[in-house]
């Protein structure tokens, strides 16, 4: 087994598929040190620009202060605390559904849910483009899974009519190309019986009037939504992740979520933070207001300069396929010498030939940063053509 995966390393190297971390350092407005170069950060997903607000960190200083460091245990042994409990409800309450459990990170909500909600008995159907963790989630449950076209309703509702599923399960907003599912429509045909799981992590706190996401967005009623995932490292900033919906799934979830029951609750500073970062959501309109005014303006800018986007929807996620690896590390080599970091998204995580920069915009950025930006790219992508 060690062999294959010494091949299978030397294969990623011989393929340009190997992953590097950098270590940054932070400055304000945006800015990182990346390889000791100064660059404007186009690949956070601290949308809201909410990673300095004094207010929440204050309020995690105070938590610290109050409960220490860490937990101490699972949260089902003497790790869950009234600051956990008391976001729980509080979240529920904002995003109007019975109830809520908080988990340490999106990838453990993930596949805690879907392992407690299925089993090898289920059928499971999901979008082709559906995230890593929804996956590995669906093959740990042992569930029978089968995949519809992306956004396509008439291949799910086909699949459906053929499959009776258990679970149906899909992104709002998807990671890569950044565009919006239509869960209204799927909510609208699905079976009475089958129970829709969707991983909102990069709606919640964009979408929506009051950023309560894809259920704000597209106007869901609360009957409509049996169990969403929000991940709380993106326009939250911070980590961990509610899954919240109708009263019984969630205490399922509860019962039978092995990423919930073991393993160290969440930190119960974070949750103080995590309930001041609620307040600022929601209070703090300007944000998402600015944001989505950006996203606008980077869409009209790149068709100006024909820099063709994987999706126009109005969501802070931007890719341009390249297809290349290698070209695609290339550019975004270039681009960082030039003053801006940007993703660089290779196979496995994309198809073979699917590679793509992928530029994250959050409240913070200006329009000036953005044409520079898209100045930039348009340069180097002719380069190298």
């Amino acid at each position: 087994m060690l062999t294959r995966k010494i091949q299978k390393m030397r294969q990623w190297k011989t393929n340009n598929l190997v992953r590097v971390r950098y270590p940054l350092k932070k400055f304000a407005n945006n800015q990182v040190v990346v390889e000791d170069k100064l660059a404007l950060n186009f690949c956070s997903n601290d949308y809201l620009g909410l990673s300095g607000h004094p207010k929440i960190i204050e309020a995690y200083i105070k938590g610290v202060r109050k409960y220490g460091i860490g937990s101490g245990a699972s949260a089902l042994v003497s790790g869950y605390y009234d600051s956990h409990a008391q976001f729980e409800y509080e979240f529920a309450d904002w995003l109007g559904v019975e109830n809520a459990i908080l988990f340490g990170s999106g990838y453990l909500a993930n596949i805690g849910t879907i392992t407690a909600l299925g089993n090898r008995k289920s059928i499971v159907l999901s979008d082709k483009l559906c995230h890593a963790s929804l996956l590995d989630g669906i093959q740990l449950s042992r569930a029978k899974h089968f995949r519809f076209k992306h956004n396509s309703m008439n291949d799910l509702f086909q699949l459906m009519k053929s499959k009776n599923p258990d679970l149906i399960i899909c992104e709002s907003v998807f990671s890569i190309e950044g565009s919006i599912a239509p869960i209204s429509e799927i909510s609208s045909i699905v079976n009475q019986g089958a129970t829709i799981i969707v991983d909102d992590a990069h709606g919640i706190g964009v979408l929506g009037k009051s950023g309560k996401g894809i259920s704000e967005h597209q106007k869901l009623k609360s009957d409509q939504l049996d169990c969403i995932v929000a991940p709380l490292g993106k326009a939250f900033n911070a980590m961990g992740a509610v899954v919240a919906g109708k009263k019984e799934i969630i205490e399922s979830i509860l019962q039978f979520a092995r990423t919930y029951r073991y393993t160290t609750a969440l930190p119960p500073a974070i949750a103080c933070a995590l309930l001041e970062t609620l307040k600022i959501i929601n209070d703090e309109t300007w944000r998402r207001e600015s944001l989505l005014g950006l996203i606008g303006f980077f869409v009209r800018e790149s068709e100006s300069r024909g820099l063709i986007l994987s999706s126009q929807d109005m969501t802070p996620i931007k890719s341009i396929v390249v297809g290349d690896s290698d070209k695609a590390i290339e550019i975004q080599k270039e681009v960082l010498k030039q003053g801006f970091f940007v993703s660089c998204i290779r196979p496995p995580t994309v198809p073979k030939n699917s590679a793509c920069i992928r530029i994250s915009l959050n409240s913070l950025h200006g329009e000036e940063d953005i044409i520079r930006l898209l100045n930039c790219m348009k340069d180097v992508l002719v380069c190298n053509h």
